[in-house]
């Protein structure tokens, strides 16, 4: 016994195999076997499949022809019989049926006269056709509409066509019998608003009914937001050293989930799989990544594989952050003292050749008074500025311009410190400012959890990654009754 390929058996996840390698058949007797099709929905994602012939890649529905051979021993016989096999998508353990039926009256018809090249398009709205739109949420893995009209007038034969338009107003299916109802069965690719466009093609004053059964299974996950180490002007998350962690909402039902990738926000690729709602990924790629999940539930055969889920979209840029306080200037104005808190507006100008990009941060890294009480206010995060391990973080890199770059001879916008000084006493205060330096592209896209990042920031009241080497700081001293600031670079 043997198996000889007629059709899409060389696609990988598709075997064909016979239970026995041969039978004995005896005079006048018979022999059986069983012909074992498996189908391996690891490998085999869609019911469609990319195929190559000669030059050619085309992209179509698999169908899988095969004939099972028997050759006599003796080679003085060969038989064979033909197989057909088309698989499907996953189906649900427990499918949900909606339906919803409606009515409505065709006024007139135009018999073809008034089509566009594909002769489907029917001209006057509301009377030679008519758009009956509805709502597919993504739990929907199939439309099935049935037409179905009745002849009130006497004269003429009554036809009605029928096409389904997706949310972009395109034709999916199409149907135009000349006899009987019309019947189309769609897949679901993506939830939305979709219209019934019923057509009178030869009707007069002619009722239809419009049935329509939407086939749900499990609904998708809902994928949050993924968390950047920098928003950027337009408000998108930025990556700075390829760690991620992705997080979404269960699914009910759900045994497991399947987590996508896309480059380009159309084109995804599986990169990971879990049974829980997170998954962390290192050593991501440059440039906007878009991520999308499916839930794998209990189905008829094997599991069900909802819609995915919306996208979440970050953008990659990986930098390395690096402390410039040896290459700024620091300027001071609007200074005042009141109700015991010293206020100043500090700037500062890039006195290098050289660009940086956000994170563009200066942090107070120790303070000096004769109390040992003057602390930061107002830090971003909360840090007092009296050590490194206390760190108070001012954040520059929304005062920067349009590009967000820090680049030769640039000032920032100014930023308001304050300080707690009860005593109105004399106090000198460190800083350190750092930025960021775009890195090597780097990164295979891998999966797994992601390891404790590397490289430095200005300590604890840094953001971004670990403390760097303090190689200068610039010491700023401050009398708050004559409101006198002057700076040294250290």
């Amino acid at each position: 016994l043997g198996v000889a390929n007629n059709r899409d058996l060389q696609l990988a996840g598709i075997n064909i195999a016979t239970s026995l390698g041969s039978v004995n058949v005896p005079a006048g007797g018979d022999a059986s076997f069983t012909v074992n099709a498996t189908v391996n929905g690891d490998l085999l994602r869609d019911s469609m499949a990319a195929k190559i012939y000669g030059t050619s890649v085309v992209f179509e529905q698999i169908q899988m022809q095969w004939f099972v051979t028997a050759r006599r021993s003796d080679g003085g016989e060969s038989l064979r019989m033909p197989f057909f096999f088309r698989p499907g998508s996953s189906m649900p353990d427990a499918p949900i049926v909606v339906t919803s039926v409606v009515t409505d009256t065709m006024p007139a018809a135009d018999a073809g006269a008034q089509r566009d090249s594909l002769g489907f398009q029917a001209e006057l709205s509301g009377v030679t056709y008519k758009d009956i739109p509805f709502n597919v949420d993504a739990s929907t893995f199939r439309i099935e509409a049935t037409t179905e009209w009745m002849q009130v007038g006497e004269t003429g034969q009554t036809d009605i066509d029928y096409q389904l338009l997706d949310p972009d107003g395109e034709v999916v299916m199409q149907s135009g019998n000349g006899v009987g109802g019309e019947f189309v069965s769609v897949t679901v690719t993506r939830p939305g608003t979709y219209t019934h466009r019923v057509i009178g093609f030869s009707s007069v004053g002619t009722e239809f009914t419009v049935i329509t059964k939407l086939t749900k299974g499990n609904a998708p996950p809902v994928m949050e937001g993924i968390a950047g180490d920098f928003t950027d002007a337009e408000g998108k998350p930025v990556d700075f050293d390829g760690s991620i962690t992705l997080n979404w909402q269960p699914t009910a039902g759900a045994s497991s989930y399947e987590v996508e990738r896309s480059t380009d926000g159309t084109n995804y690729e599986l990169i990971g799989s879990t049974a829980a709602t997170t998954l962390a990924l290192t050593d991501q790629p440059n440039g906007v990544l878009s991520y999308r999940v499916s839930a794998l539930a209990p189905g008829q055969i094997g599991f069900y594989v909802t819609a995915p889920s919306n996208a979440a979209v970050i953008q990659v840029d990986r930098r390395s952050k690096v402390d410039i306080t040896s290459v700024i200037k620091t300027a001071m104005s609007n200074v005042s003292f009141s109700g015991g808190v010293f206020r100043m507006d500090l700037n500062i100008a890039n006195n290098s050749t050289s660009a940086y990009v956000p994170l563009v941060e200066l942090n107070v890294v120790g303070i000096t008074s004769a109390s040992g009480t003057v602390s930061v206010k107002n830090a971003d995060n909360g840090g007092s500025g009296r050590s490194l391990s206390n760190a108070a973080l001012f954040g520059y890199s929304n005062l920067l311009g349009a590009d967000q770059e820090f680049t030769a001879a640039e000032i920032t916008g100014n930023r308001t410190l304050q300080f707690n000084d009860q005593a109105a006493e004399m106090f000198s205060f460190d800083v350190v400012v750092t930025a960021f330096e775009r890195g090597a592209s780097g990164g295979d896209g891998g999966a797994g959890t992601a390891a404790p990042p590397a490289g430095g920031g200005a300590g604890a009241g840094s953001s971004g990654t670990g403390p760097l080497s303090l190689t200068k700081v610039m010491r700023i001293t401050v009398n708050p009754l004559t409101k006198a600031v002057s700076a040294n670079l250290l």
